[in-house]
């Protein structure tokens, strides 16, 4: 009522489709500093041109971005990708952690977002790739988990997902491949799926523990005073 506050769903924006709901309940989540998200139009980046990291199981890497990448309301010139699908901004502890929990959480880590974070092992199989793309000011960092199996999976059954980091601070989830086969771990079942920030005070849950994602899918969360949580259904936004 006093304009200033708000949850944008869309503007401008062919994000609605035909049998779709959206509800909106009141959540503690967001604040300041937040993201709001939406389905995006699927547009894959392939990994020809990307530089595999060698991660096992449990494993991080800090890897440089190659520009200053905006993030709760700091700039980054690198980052640190863990093997379990999430990458960490500034001092991390514990980025490798295989325990995924909700967002937000006091718990390590804090500051990150993560397109499919669970119990994944990229040293049995599949690889994770990065690549920076575009010019100034439209240059993006790239990360992709390339047919990783779940920790005790099979290698060559998979999850193929990727998340790009946008020099406007706009963050993008993308899924190709959400499925291995196994009901307890498929389209996010056993994943949190958000962004959250360094101080650990908010974040954007997207889902958690909840088979939500779709194949040809993606989410886009882009910085917004307002905030607010948004899940996703079969592919469509709901809160």
């Amino acid at each position: 009522v006093d304009g200033g506050s708000g949850v944008q769903v869309s503007y401008n924006s062919a994000a609605l489709v035909n049998g779709s709901a959206v509800q909106c309940v009141p959540t503690a989540t967001g604040g300041s500093g937040g993201f709001g998200c939406t389905l995006a139009a699927f547009a894959w980046r392939g990994t020809a041109g990307a530089t595999a990291r060698s991660l096992g199981d449990d494993a991080s890497v800090v890897v440089p971005v190659g520009f200053e990448l905006p993030f709760s309301g700091s700039n980054f010139s690198e980052v640190t990708i863990s093997s379990n699908g999430l990458v960490g901004f500034g001092a991390q502890s514990s980025p490798a952690s295989f325990t995924n929990v909700r967002i937000p959480s006091s718990s390590s880590p804090n500051g990150f977002v993560a397109p499919w974070w669970d119990d994944l092992d990229p040293g049995s199989g599949g690889s994770v790739r990065t690549e920076t793309v575009g010019v100034a000011p439209n240059r993006r960092f790239v990360v992709t988990w390339l047919d990783v199996p779940i920790f005790g999976g099979a290698a060559g059954n998979g999850l193929s997902f990727q998340v790009v980091l946008d020099e406007s601070g706009a963050v993008t989830f993308r899924y190709l491949d959400v499925s291995v086969g196994n009901a307890l771990f498929d389209r996010g079942k056993s994943a949190t799926v958000g962004i959250e920030d360094v101080d650990a005070g908010s974040g954007v849950q997207v889902s958690y523990n909840s088979a939500a994602l779709v194949n040809g899918s993606a989410v886009q969360c882009v910085p917004t005073a307002t905030g607010g949580s948004v899940s996703t259904t079969s592919g469509v936004p709901t809160t």
